[in-house]
């Protein structure tokens, strides 16, 4: 059985700059307005009601100020949920959410999502119908959840997770953490994607540094410490298998922040499963552990 051992890494590699002389010439660009469009962030997990955040698009140039920000939020759509394998639908409610942005989520209550089932998604907002559909794919236990300082770090590390993956090849996975009580809620952390495409059925360990919570207004760390762990910490670490069309989204949106500061990286496709809008409809089947940071005896 053969052990694989990963971790991710960041390189920082400072750019060459030539500079030519040659003559200055004004140019303006007449950059056309995108079409109008609701962006979706949906998720549904086992033993969990399904969420729905609804926004709209802006210009890539565009203003971003409270006004604008008013204007992307939606609350006025009848958002529908209906479990594909026993006909169950309900109806979303709207409900504050302060520590996300839009502050307003469409939550349901009694439809409880199940492993192994598929899921319809129906939203209708302003005469337009958008919909998508996800599974929730079985469940993978991780055999071990550990915190491990860094060798130069002193009292920074990476939270860790071991797992056997099973046999049958084309298994994809996100990770997430939040640490108690300096989270409001699930953060993924950086490269929180992946598949078996290199480790299909062998046992697996891999190391995550932390992600950044891009609603959290104040940061509690600067530096280095925002990317990791400190002893002392107490981590929830959550890992859920998602299906195939689930991990293309996020998989093209981390492709898109990472290349994001490269000037030579090709322009990011960003994958959608939302019929009639962007965004994404996906399911989770998680798995939980709860440990506190502590050095290795």
């Amino acid at each position: 059985m053969k052990n694989f051992r990963c971790f991710f890494i960041f390189l920082f590699i400072p750019l060459s700059i030539i500079i030519f002389h040659s003559c200055e010439k004004d140019i303006t660009l007449d950059i056309p307005q995108p079409e109008e469009k609701i962006v979706v962030e949906g998720w549904i997990e086992q033993d969990q009601p399904a969420f729905v955040m609804l926004s709209k698009n802006s210009a890539y140039f565009a203003v971003i100020d409270s006004a604008a920000l008013t204007n992307m939020i939606i609350t006025n759509a009848v958002i529908k949920v209906k479990e594909v394998e026993t006909g169950i639908e309900e109806v979303l409610t709207l409900v504050f959410n302060p520590v996300t942005f839009p502050p307003f989520i469409y939550k349901g209550s009694t439809l409880l999502g199940k492993i192994n089932h598929h899921y319809n998604l129906s939203i209708v907002v302003d005469g337009k119908e958008l919909t998508a559909t996800t599974s929730i794919p079985p469940l993978v236990s991780m055999d071990s959840v550990w915190f491990e300082p860094e060798k130069l770090l002193d009292t920074l590390g990476m939270l860790y997770f071991g797992f056997k993956d099973p046999p049958a090849s084309g298994n994809y996975y996100r990770i997430f953490s939040k640490r108690i009580p300096q989270d409001n809620r699930f953060v993924p952390a950086w490269g929180s994607v992946y598949d078996d495409v290199y480790f299909n059925g062998q046992e697996v360990e891999y190391g995550f540094l932390r992600g950044q919570d891009n609603y959290q207004t104040v940061s509690d760390s600067a530096g280095l410490e925002q990317f990791y762990y400190k002893l002392g910490d107490t981590i929830i670490g959550k890992v859920a298998s998602i299906d195939k069309i689930h991990f293309d989204f996020w998989k093209s949106i981390e492709n898109a922040i990472y290349g994001g500061g490269n000037p030579f990286a090709a322009p990011a496709t960003i994958f959608s499963n939302i019929n009639g809008g962007l965004g994404v409809w996906g399911g989770y089947a998680a798995y939980y552990d709860t440990i506190v940071a502590v050095a290795a005896p």
